[in-house]
Order: structure tokens, then C-alpha cells, then sequence
């Protein structure tokens, strides 16, 4: 468990040697027995470089450590670097999850992220992201949360159009082409709860991830709370999607040489309505016809008072003015 102590070591280097670095440490908490044989908790918060970092650890029996999900937020190589911007473009949320070993990554150019519904992928990392003990700690600690599991979810209402099982996403769903986007592969549309929705969709220039927003069929343009908003700050953009959260192969792919993204449609046949989007790595770049491309038609790119806009030259007379990228782009 290699990923584990890396961590380990992270930590002491916050403490010992940086010296703009400080710790808070958590209490610890039993948790109740579960498949992954994690027995306690433990989480502490600490700043390197004047930038947060929050850790969760969970052991076992023995205190061997099991499971670690750390958020850090500060620069981020895995962002593209876009100029002309007046936000930093590579600045951003990354999350580590490590579960027996295997670790997994997830980036997005959200600094207050509050959802981590783009970090599930399966397995283990499931499991543990749906300990009641673990989310409970990461609601109260970190104000991170997510919907329940798949097959918690509520079906989907009849009533609404976009509350949908698992689809092809629809062209208004997704932005109108651009240089960075010219259209998106695999892209999968579900709903998530009563209120939200999901894409999972692929960036043929940025295949090495795959793109995953959580929507609100009527945040367009709004905060969390649904209060309007401005610019870059909004945590959904003008086309109701927040920013994508970024997902990676993690090391049991890479170490199989799979790190093509690959976005597909689990199917319960029993009930229709829990089909879900799902993503995996695989080592050949393959499309999935049941999926194929999708060219948006959402043309915003910029919010003002809690409207859907186009950003504009402010420079006198609009005459010779940059503008700049879209922050909730992918």
C-alpha cells in the first residue's frame, strides 16, 4: 500500500519543514463494521504554502490505514493553462482517494467544491464513499457531500423531461463547438436525485480524462443556494452545469497501459430508470457506439446577475479587447 505511506509522508513534511505550513488535527471515530474492515477514523486539516489541505484516514483493526481521501486545494498541472483569462485558470480542487492500495484522482477548477459526486468508480472506492461514518465526516469537516449510491436513488420522474435514466446527452446540454471542444465523445446524461442531473462525456483533445458535471435543472446562471451570481464565481454556469470535475485513470489502470477514457451506460433491466452513466479507462482509444458524438448548442459562456450571457469587451468602444475562456468549459 505504497499510495498510503506516500501520504504519510506528505503529512510529515508539512509539519517538520514547510514554514508557511500549519495543523489542525482531527478527532477520531469509530466507525460501524463494514466489508472494508475499517474500524476508525481520523481527520486533520493543515496548509502548505498558505493553501488548505484536508485529510481523512481510515484504519483498521490492527491501525494499519486502509483508506485515505485528501482534498488540496492551489495549482494544479492536470488544469490547461488558457490566456487571456482574468481568473486563474490552473488553480483548482484536487482530490486523492487511496483504497487498498489502489489511488485515484479527481481535478476541477472549482475551489469550492462541495459535491463529490464525480469521484465514484466502483468497487472499493464506493464502498468506502458510502460509509455513513464517512460521510457524515466529510459533510461536517470538509462541507463535501454526494448522492447516494445508484441504487439508492429515487426513480426518475415521469413528469419532467430531463429527468431521465442514462441517454445519450442532449445537443442544448452541452456547449456550441469551440477550438478547445469541437464536439464531445461518449456523452452520457443521467439524472442523479430529484433535483440534479449528470453528465459524463469525453474532450477528443483531452482524452487521458473523462469530464464529469453535476447540473440543476434550475441553477442556470445561480450558487449553491440558488442565489444569482456573476462570472466566474457561479458555482453553475449558464448552461446549468458546474464546473466538470476531472476524472483520471487511477494506478491499477495505468499500470495496465489503459488511459484512454471510456464512458458507457450500465443497464438495469429490471428497472429502466435506474440506468446510470459510468466511466473506466482503456489502453486503445475507443468510441462507444452506443453513445457516439454529441455537438452542443448551448452558446453562453459567461453569467451576469444570475443570467445566462456572453462575455463582452470592456475595453472603450469595444475595439481592441481579448475574450477570455469559459470557466466552466472541458
Amino acid at each position: 500500500m505504497t499510495g498510503l505511506r506516500r501520504y504519510g509522508k506528505v503529512f510529515g513534511f508539512c509539519v517538520v519543514i514547510a514554514t508557511s505550513c500549519s495543523l489542525d488535527d482531527g478527532g477520531t471515530q469509530s466507525v460501524a463494521r463494514n466489508d472494508l474492515g475499517i474500524e476508525t477514523l481520523k481527520t486533520s486539516s493543515f496548509s502548505i504554502d498558505n493553501e488548505p489541505v484536508f485529510e481523512l484516514h481510515a484504519f483498521d483493526a490492527a491501525g494499519t490505514e486502509v483508506a485515505l481521501l485528501r482534498r488540496r486545494i492551489g495549482f494544479s498541472a492536470d488544469l490547461t493553462y488558457m490566456p487571456n483569462a482574468s481568473w486563474d485558470t490552473q488553480r483548482g480542487t484536487t482530490i486523492t482517494i487511496v483504497v487498498q492500495g489502489v489511488e485515484s484522482r479527481l481535478v476541477t477548477r472549482e475551489v469550492a467544491l462541495e459535491n463529490l459526486d464525480g469521484a465514484r468508480t466502483g468497487g472499493a472506492v464506493d464502498t468506502f464513499l458510502d460509509l455513513p461514518e464517512v460521510r457524515a465526516a466529510l459533510a461536517r469537516e470538509a462541507n463535501l457531500t454526494f448522492a447516494a449510491a445508484p441504487a439508492d436513488s429515487q426513480p426518475a420522474p415521469t413528469d419532467v423531461g430531463y429527468w431521465i435514466p442514462a441517454k445519450t446527452c442532449g445537443n442544448i446540454q452541452m456547449k456550441t463547438p469551440t477550438g478547445d471542444v469541437p464536439y464531445t465523445e461518449d456523452c452520457c446524461q443521467h439524472n442523479l436525485s430529484a433535483w440534479g442531473k449528470m453528465t459524463y462525456h469525453i474532450n477528443p483533445l483531452l482524452q487521458d480524462r473523462v469530464a464529469i458535471r453535476t447540473g440543476h435543472g434550475a441553477y442556470a446562471c445561480k450558487m449553491n443556494d440558488g442565489s444569482n451570481c456573476t462570472g466566474e464565481a457561479c458555482t453553475y454556469g449558464p448552461c446549468g452545469y458546474a464546473k466538470p470535475q476531472f476524472s483520471f485513470a487511477n494506478s491499477y489502470e495505468l499500470a495496465a497501459g489503459k488511459t484512454y477514457g471510456y464512458v458507457y451506460r450500465i443497464i438495469n433491466t429490471a428497472d429502466p430508470t435506474q440506468n446510470r452513466c459510468s466511466r473506466t479507462f482503456t489502453a486503445a482509444n475507443t468510441n462507444n457506439p452506443d453513445l457516439g458524438n454529441t455537438t452542443g448548442t448551448c452558446d453562453y459562456d459567461w453569467c451576469v446577475n444570475g443570467q445566462p450571457a456572453h462575455q463582452t469587451c470592456n475595453s472603450p468602444g469595444g475595439t481592441s479587447c481579448f475574450i477570455g475562456p469559459d470557466p466552466w468549459g472541458y
